[in-house]
């Protein structure tokens, strides 16, 4: 029987009891955390990939980071769970890996190895909310651990670094850096370490960095020259202006206090914002400037050579990124602050390294990082609160808003302008129309760029084409972000208010509309004027380009001989009381396409600036078209469908409305 000593007893009940203590905590604020539209993002791009070709051709498309994170959710999607609360899973059993390694091996005492997992970014920004940041901290903590031993370790480190450099750019950019690191050991070590070391292993150690780098460059070289929806391309910095570079260079500064002084402002929206960065920018801008430095600097005298070189360059190196490539938050700022503590780490395991200054730095070094530690983990205490009281997001109540109120089988959801709106169709687990594609996904197309410009009042009707029989139901989902639209725009649809205003996180918060049977048949109240079908079709309505009229079976067939077919309109518009007319057009289409309603002025020629776009689908659909009162309008020019294929139509009813 194994008898355990008193010192490792008292440690083991000191890592279990704190372990305990901080999964439980994450447990209670995870569940009650709401995902971002950036969370669910990566799990829709893995959900909505049918195959491991279709995954790697959305993941290249749509995601700027590189695929370890987004491919353990393709894994997860496919084989475990398709519901998101599964990710919540994944993440927490991440971070507290890392403060298991933590708790376990940070060589120094337990206080302040029970700061540290209850520190700001340690148990919420890398723990709470679900992006790829936190795996690749649990690498850099893995390599500390590795690092103890690390020419016996070098295949394992290798491979550590090859996984840290397939998370995030920080990760791989921090990952460079010791990789140099080992290098630099190596080269540095005596003859007698340097036979010990197994060649083969060295030769692999290597080729897996290489390989990281190729394989970084195969995911994101194309997207750093080209640039994505997500950034500008990296020749970008060249076109920078001076106000630009120095509102970078202030942000940068202010990035470096706070990934140091984590200081959420009291308040719901706390969340990307900080106290102390509000009160730095009304100072003197030398002396932020100067505290920044002081940050980046006072680790030379608490860390030992290398680990400061370590610290010192990878920190620059970061905010170079943010101040020439992309801009940072503070997410991506606390990689400095973690890059801070694992050069303690390797100051205090590597022995043979010495000092900058030989002075007795452990009393300095403690009250210093007691007072960081003591920052972070206020913010992270403010946090947990209003995280925890309030929503992050308003996705996931008007998620559980639709599906308690609607049928989900019988309901079309739309989402503009969709980056958004991915929150809903990730908790609701169904495809959403996104209109800037075309298509119903779950994951929006990021590379599908807007072919015009879709406003708020636009998408009504575009929504208005799905309405096909009585009972439809349209739900138009639109972050409240854009512009409410118009009211004459809300008489066919009704808005729904949701108590969700007071949320965290407001780029996420959205305006709901519903088109169902109530909006129905007030849209069609009105007095029918005529019919025209396949009876009189050619008494109402003249085929022009590239189309002739066939009838036959009851209906209309367009038969047409190009992809621009069109037919315009041979009786007067009269409009009764300058109120609108409403066509109402019974069309059968073979293909998805468009419908579009060209509108004929005095003295005017059709143009695609007065003229309004209906989607058709494949089969049955009654498209709604409302005419509005203007006293030059003459005639209308109906383009059926904007493809070089036949389709029916069964008949067009013309209505006089009663009401506005």
């Amino acid at each position: 029987m194994m008898v355990i000593d008193k010192d490792k007893k008292k440690e083991i009940i000191f890592i279990l009891i704190s372990l305990i203590a901080y999964l439980s905590l994450s447990i209670i604020l995870i569940y009650h955390h709401e995902f971002s539209s950036d969370e669910v993002h990566s799990w829709l791009i893995g959900l909505d990939s049918s195959n491991i070709k279709e995954f790697i051709g959305n993941f290249r498309d749509n995601e700027g980071h590189p695929v370890l994170w987004t491919f353990i959710l393709y894994i997860v999607s496919h084989i475990f769970s398709s519901n998101v609360e599964t990710m919540k899973i994944i993440h927490i059993a991440i971070s507290t890996s890392t403060a298991f390694l933590i708790l376990k091996f940070f060589p120094f005492n337990k206080i302040f190895r029970v700061a540290i997992i209850f520190s700001y970014f340690f148990f919420y920004e890398y723990s709470i909310i679900s992006r790829n940041y936190a795996i690749g901290i649990f690498f850099m903590i893995l390599f500390c651990v590795l690092y103890q031993n690390k020419f016996k370790n070098l295949i394992y480190i290798g491979i550590t670094l090859f996984l840290m450099g397939q998370t995030n750019i920080y990760s791989f950019l921090i990952s460079v850096f010791l990789f140099i690191l080992v290098i630099s050991d190596i080269i540095k070590s005596n003859k007698e370490t340097k036979k010990d070391i197994n060649k083969i292993f060295l030769i692999f150690f290597i080729l897996l960095f290489l390989g990281e780098i190729i394989f970084l460059y195969w995911q994101l070289g194309g997207q750093a020259i080209t640039g994505t929806t997500f950034s500008a391309p990296l020749t970008g910095i060249f076109q920078k202006s001076l106000q630009d570079y120095i509102t970078s260079f202030r942000n940068a500064s202010i990035g470096v206090i706070d990934s140091f002084l984590q200081t959420p402002p009291l308040s719901v929206n706390f969340w990307g914002h900080s106290f102390l960065a509000a009160k730095l920018l009304k100072i003197n801008f030398i002396f932020k400037y100067l505290i920044a430095f002081l940050f980046l600097i006072i680790p030379i005298f608490v860390l030992k050579r290398k680990a400061f070189i370590l610290f010192f360059s990878g920190s620059l190196f970061i905010l170079l990124i943010s101040i020439f490539v992309y801009s940072a938050s503070l997410r991506h700022y606390g990689h400095i602050f973690i890059l801070f503590l694992i050069s303690i780490w390797i100051s205090k395991t590597d022995l043979k390294d010495k000092p900058i200054f030989n002075f007795n730095s452990n009393y300095f070094f403690n009250i210093y990082l007691a007072i960081i530690l003591t920052f972070s983990i206020l913010g992270s205490s403010i946090a947990f609160y209003y995280d925890y009281k309030y929503p992050f997001t308003g996705g996931k109540a008007v998620s559980e808003y639709i599906e308690s109120n609607f049928d989900l089988d019988n309901t079309i959801i739309m989402g503009y302008p969709g980056g958004r709106t991915q929150i809903i169709s990730a908790y609701l687990n169904k495809d959403i129309y996104y209109p800037q594609s075309t298509s119903f996904k779950k994951l929006v197309i990021q590379d599908a760029k807007i072919k015009i410009p879709i406003d708020a009042n636009s998408l009504f009707k575009i929504a208005n084409s799905f309405i096909d029989k009585e009972k439809s139901i349209v739900l138009l989902i639109i972050p409240n972000s854009l512009s409410e639209p118009e009211k004459e725009q809300l008489r066919d649809f009704k808005k729904i208010d949701l108590d969700t205003q007071r949320i965290i996180f407001n780029p996420d918060n959205f305006w709901i509309y519903v088109f169902d049977e109530e909006s129905f048949k007030k849209l069609t109240e009105g007095k029918l004027l005529f019919t025209t079908d396949y009876k009189n079709f050619n008494e109402y309505w003249l085929a022009l380009n590239q189309s002739e009229f066939i009838f036959e079976n009851n209906s209309i067939i367009v038969n047409v001989s190009g992809d621009d077919p069109w037919f315009e309109s041979k009786f007067p518009l009269e409009f009764k009381n300058n109120l609108p007319l409403l066509f109402k057009i019974f069309i059968n289409s073979p293909a998805d396409g468009e419908l579009r309603i060209f509108y004929g002025r005095e003295n005017n020629e059709y143009t695609w600036e007065d003229s309004t776009g209906y989607l058709i689908h494949e089969g049955e659909n009654t498209v709604f078209i409302k005419i509005p009162y203007a006293k030059n309008l003459k005639k209308v020019r109906i383009d059926p469908i904007d493809k070089n294929i036949n389709c029916t139509i069964r008949k067009i009813e013309i209505y006089s409305l009663l009401n506005n």
